[in-house]
């Protein structure tokens, strides 16, 4: 209450004026400003404009808290790469503004015919609580660019590129409140495009060891469907039938009849608790085999816990799930040389996932990382779809629920793209074939993994590697060995 007072006390506006300049001696030029994230009773005293290598704003905070940002966009229109050298900062120093600049930093790379953006925020210092003397402060942003080499890197790690640009509003990269050290990508259409075995790719995350998590942007065509388990079965795998090629394929592992005709397992074992009926010769849900599983610490495991806070485990199987067999087989077969040299072999977090509207994202992580498989070609997790939304009601698995009247996940989301599509996460529940699915009007659920869905590999790039381009839908990011 004293400090509502202060400030409503204050008589005088605080005005900021600010100028961004580009030095250059070829076509790179500023194209645009807009304000954005106007916080309390800030506001524009003239509207920002620009020309050519200039951008210019006025802007009039009133309260301690009071805060715009400028999104300044730059761009290349020139027929050659630039560099970004340096950026100059300076302002007159007046303690109870204060400046803020993410987006672009240095050595950035802005690719011929390509835009790249500068946020500034100003701020009245929120910690002020007497009228300052000086209510005048002026800032000046100079970019120098020079000409970049077709393939010149950075000098930075790809991580390092990013992390650099990580922000707490907006579509962008943010820090992982759920692991320290980690940043994951947010929103509707963040700047994290990708060029990788020559197709269109997204960042997913930068991880705490600098490899960079991504995901094909679009679900994998040509790929062959195997059949759902149907009529009389035999003591033999199910075997694959020719539909020619679909974009879908079922996530399960192999599933076996036993002999006495009557239950049901996975590959010869009772993982699957021995079904009693036909219609739950469906597979197993788990990613890995008794030979791939691991646990926490990264020691090999032949059994688990089907459901959690079980005591009760069941034998893994024999075989990796269809998926896995397939993306880390015939399709990373496929990729070219250059890829394959770009993968970095790394851990997935496969451990079985539950609902429970008290759980928070914090212990559903936790419960990912209660096994985990190693090798080259993934899914996504469910928590990444969680963690990619922006919506302040996407808070844990219940809020992404289908049929839940609060699934909001949906919402600011690039992981949605309208589609069924397989995580890797099996469900926690007393039967052994439901997979976690990101179901195409936006919301999670369980499915058996017999369903026809689509696939989005995801694999990690090597933490050595460095970016050029903007990551923007026309200028992804391309990968510097």
């Amino acid at each position: 209450l004293i400090m509502a007072i202060s400030y409503a006390a204050f008589s005088s506006v605080l005005n900021i004026q600010g100028t961004t300049s580009i030095s250059s001696n070829w076509n790179i030029k500023i194209t645009n400003v807009t304000s954005k994230d106007i916080v309390g009773s800030a506001s524009n005293q003239e509207e920002p404009s620009w020309e050519n290598l200039t951008a210019t704003f006025n802007t009039n905070l009133v309260s301690p808290g009071d805060s715009i940002t400028y999104e300044i966009t730059v761009s290349n229109e020139g027929t050659l790469n630039a560099k970004l050298d340096k950026i100059t900062l300076s302002d007159t120093n007046n303690p109870a503004i204060k400046f803020e600049t993410s987006g672009l930093t240095e050595d950035d790379i802005l690719n011929a015919g390509s835009n790249t953006t500068l946020n500034v925020k100003v701020s009245y210092d929120i910690n002020i609580t007497s009228q300052p003397t000086s209510t005048i402060s002026v800032l000046t942003a100079n970019l120098e660019y020079s000409q970049a080499n077709g393939s010149e890197s950075s000098g930075q790690t790809a991580a390092e590129q990013l992390i650099a640009k990580v922000i707490d509003t907006g579509d962008g990269l943010y820090e992982d409140f759920t692991e320290i050290g980690r940043y994951v990508y947010k929103g509707t259409n963040p700047d994290n495009y990708i060029t990788f075995n020559g197709e269109n790719w997204r960042i997913v995350s930068v991880e705490t060891d600098n490899t960079i998590k991504i995901i094909r942007n679009d679900n994998l065509n040509n790929m062959p469907a195997y059949s759902n388990v149907s009529g009389t079965p035999t003591n033999t795998a199910v075997a694959p039938i020719d539909f020619g090629y679909v974009s879908n394929m079922p996530a399960v592992n192999k599933v076996y009849q036993s002999n006495d005709n009557t239950r049901y397992s996975a590959v010869t074992t009772d993982y699957c608790g021995y079904a009693t009926s036909a219609s739950d010769y469906s597979g197993c849900n788990v990613w890995g085999s008794r030979t791939t599983m691991l646990d926490a610490n990264g020691n090999h495991v032949t059994k688990m816990a089907r459901e959690i806070g079980s005591i009760v485990t069941y034998d893994l199987p024999e075989e990796d799930a269809y998926l896995n067999t397939y993306l880390n087989g015939t399709y990373y077969t496929s990729l070219s040389n250059e890829a394959k040299d770009q993968v970095q072999e790394h851990s997935f977090n496969v451990g079985v996932q539950n609902i429970d509207i008290n759980n928070t994202l914090v212990t559903e992580v936790a419960q990912e990382k209660a096994n985990t498989w190693k090798g080259k070609v993934g899914l996504i997790q469910v928590t990444d779809y969680i963690k990619a939304s922006t919506d302040s009601s996407c808070i844990n698995m219940y809020s992404a629920l289908f049929g839940n009247d609060n699934s909001q996940c949906q919402n600011n989301n690039y992981l949605y793209n309208g589609t069924n599509y397989w995580t890797m996460s099996p469900c926690s529940r007393s039967t052994s074939y439901i997979v976690w699915g990101v179901y195409a009007g936006g919301s999670i659920n369980s499915y058996s993994g017999t369903n026809i869905f689509g696939v989005r590999p995801v694999i990690y790039l090597k933490s050595n590697i460095s970016l050029s381009g903007s990551g923007t839908s026309n200028d992804p990011y391309a990968i510097i060995a």
